[in-house]
């Protein structure tokens, strides 16, 4: 079990119990690394990643351990459908419906944001690290560490 497993889990677990009597399931796009797809991707340079639909239920008398145990399975599971495009599963999923695939998002990242900590060599340091990025799904949950 890994500490995003945990988070994803936590926040999927509370998703389904603020929602309505009955709503015990939910759709969060999870952010993933993308380097588990092909052999060319895992030796390529550069931030390779893709958002993947998990759709997890919840039902609310089960115990959190069982629950973060299947958050887990899904999760490996998912990883399995990696090679497909976000677009892909969007037209497979919904077709030709105009909605959001996700209720919510999840990011976890687990790299160093620290300029001293990302000194290659002498002769290739980072600069500068900038995030440009803006909300769109109505609910997002950003996990980033130090």
């Amino acid at each position: 079990m890994t500490l995003s497993q945990v988070l994803l889990g936590a926040f999927t677990l509370t998703l389904t119990n603020i929602g309505p009597d009955g709503a015990s399931e939910t759709v969060v796009g999870v952010v993933r690394s993308g380097r588990s797809g092909s052999p060319e991707v895992a030796s390529g340079i550069g931030l390779f990643i893709e958002t993947s639909p998990l759709r997890i239920g919840s039902p609310r008398d089960v115990p959190v351990g069982q629950c973060l145990r299947g958050i887990q399975a899904m999760s490996a599971e998912a990883e399995t459908h990696g090679h497909l495009g976000l677009r892909a599963i969007q037209s497979l999923v919904l077709g030709s419906e105009n909605r959001r695939l996700f209720d919510a998002l999840f990011v976890h990242e687990n790299f160093p944001t620290q300029l001293e900590a990302v000194a290659f060599t002498d002769d290739l340091k980072l600069a500068a690290i900038r995030q440009f990025d803006g909300p769109n799904h109505p609910l997002e949950l950003y996990v980033q560490h130090g």
